[in-house]
């Protein structure tokens, strides 16, 4: 009789993982070198990918993210429920998690992966004819099982057909593992080397086989695994892949229609609710605290309340009325009894209700008070963080990192009465700072009608407050204004459609061209500025369904 197998050191199936895909993850260097694999996904040649009005950017290989990860789990063993011991660290830095300049992977990783890897298959395995889909009999009959068992799994877990090689090499696993073990701790291992192997880790694009020019079309299964991870952040459901093994998403019209059945699912109101929220820097709201002094009655539940608010907002913004415009002319607000008193309105228990505001004090998600107390400091508010993220986020002009090391600034008596905005004028005046805060200050300065947790107010530290500022220009006054000239600026229009496409590709701003961002915006304002219609847009675009081929 087999021993059961001992308890694999930690990391050793990681390593095993690693050395089966070894191969796959080296030959990303050459895609001339790459088969698309077996199956359906092949394009017709002679079919465009998109409209021809933008061209394909670089595919960096990017992981998947901690949401991603463990959606993709839950997904793939479903209807098991699977007990994670925790998911894997998310990605350091201020942009997108989805960025592969943004993403590191680390001990804890590694370590996160094994843990999962070994509670999902142990979850799993508790039901072996379920998993397998057939139970062997005979060693001919286990061989036969576990080939199509590998096929069938991997095909999802990959996200692809398996090449033939892989399913070899990955049976001859199962054979050197069940040679010392029973049926269910060998299967148990097999699961475990496929949840490892960076196939399964990673997002890998490697483009149909043998490019004639600079660029590559993406299989029919890399385009589903695009869509699916961007719309849905998890793997692609049983009708993607149907189409891809059917062809039908080498066609626009194809990707087109399974775009708009996919926002038609509760799915990708969490998927957009994270674009949303990093467009928009809501990690700013993740430790939110003010001053005990100064504001006694904010705490924990406040700053949930606000956090809450604002997401409930910006998701509603998008799927229900879609128009980019309401981002930055709505008046209302989500509220409960702990938010209610920072806009002057009533509201009662936990649970958040819609609640119409002053338009003249609040226009759209940048007067929110969720998103003013995140942009704020916890005593006083922030002209510079408000006006940085709306430069950076809102109208694409990032503001380079100061050197403070050679900044001096002005000697000002901290303890001196005055408003935040008169001192801060008086520290960016001269110096080091003027060069960068001549851009900043003229837009933070419309924010200074609210306070630290996002109150409308008229006086700050006893003094009246001046919201003035410009903007194009043109002198503005106050943030109500500001926004609703943001909503009719044909550059925001621009921006927001880089950052939902680098959201989506997993690209920084430099790897878009300028043809790209040009043909995306016009698309999106020719659709009136819908949001929905901006997602099918980069999805049906050469941009998302080609690749650059790297040499």
């Amino acid at each position: 009789m087999r021993r059961v197998l001992p308890k694999p050191r930690p990391h050793m199936l990681v390593v095993a993982a690693l050395a089966l895909a070894a191969g796959t993850a080296c030959e990303l260097e050459d895609p001339t070198q790459l088969r698309a694999g077996p199956g359906g996904g092949a394009a017709d040649p002679s079919a465009p990918a998109g409209d021809g009005t933008t061209e394909p950017a670089p595919s960096p290989v990017v992981h998947l993210t901690s949401t991603q990860y463990v959606r993709t789990l839950e997904d793939l063993f479903a209807p098991t429920s699977l007990k994670l011991p925790g998911a894997p660290p998310e990605s350091p830095g201020v942009d997108y998690e989805t960025a592969a300049k943004s993403q590191a992977l680390g001990a804890a990783h590694v370590e996160a992966y094994q843990a999962n890897a070994e509670a999902a298959a142990e979850a799993a395995v508790d039901k072996l004819d379920v998993l397998l889909g057939c139970t062997p009999a005979s060693p001919a009959e286990e061989t036969s099982c576990i080939a199509s068992f590998v096929k069938r799994f991997g095909k999802r877990a990959f996200r692809r057909p398996l090449a033939e090689a892989e399913v070899q090499d990955l049976a001859a696993l199962y054979a050197t593992v069940r040679a010392s073990a029973d049926l269910k701790p060998a299967v148990s291992l097999l699961v475990q080397a496929i949840l490892q192997s960076p196939s399964f880790l990673y997002r890998i694009e490697r483009g149909e086989a043998n490019p004639t020019g600079p660029f590559v079309r993406l299989t029919a299964y890399e385009v589903a695994s695009r869509m699916s991870y961007f719309l849905w952040n998890t793997m692609p459901d049983a009708a993607l892949f149907e189409a891809a093994d059917a062809g039908t998403l080498a066609t626009t019209a194809g990707v087109e229609a399974h775009a708009r059945r996919m926002l038609a699912s509760p799915k990708a109101r969490a998927a957009m609710r994270g674009f949303l929220a990093g467009w928009l820097r809501f990690d700013r709201m993740r430790s939110l605290s003010k001053d005990a002094g100064d504001f006694p009655s904010f705490d924990d539940q406040t700053a949930e309340g606000l956090r809450a608010g604002a997401s409930k907002l910006v998701e509603e913004l998008f799927f229900e009325r879609g128009d980019l415009r309401t981002f930055f002319t709505s008046s209302h607000a989500w509220v409960n009894a702990k938010t209610a008193p920072i806009y002057g309105v009533e509201a009662r228990g936990t649970e958040l209700v819609r609640v119409d505001l002053d338009p003249k004090q609040r226009s759209g998600v940048l007067t929110d008070a969720g998103w003013l107390a995140g942009h704020a400091h916890s005593k006083e508010s922030s002209p510079i963080l408000r006006g940085v993220t709306l430069l950076d986020r809102v109208l694409c002009q990032p503001v380079p990192p100061a050197d403070l090391a050679n900044i001096t600034p002005p000697k000002i008596d901290p303890n001196a009465p005055t408003t935040t905005r008169k001192r801060l004028e008086e520290q960016h005046a001269v110096g080091g700072c003027a060069s960068c805060h001549q851009r900043i200050d003229p837009l933070g300065f419309a924010f200074e009608g609210y306070d630290a947790v996002g109150r409308f107010r008229t006086k700050d530290n006893g003094f009246p407050v001046d919201a003035t500022g410009t903007f194009r220009g043109a002198r503005i006054d106050g943030a109500v204004e500001l926004s609703r000239k943001l909503a009719d600026d044909p550059s925001v229009a621009s921006c927001v459609a880089s950052h939902l496409t680098r959201y989506a590709l997993g690209l920084d701003g430099a790897d878009l061209t300028t043809k790209n961002v040009a043909a995306l915006g016009a698309r999106f304002a020719g659709a009136d500025l819908d949001l929905r219609e901006l997602v099918v847009a980069i999805v049906t675009s050469d941009l998302f369904r080609m690749r650059v081929v790297t040499p």
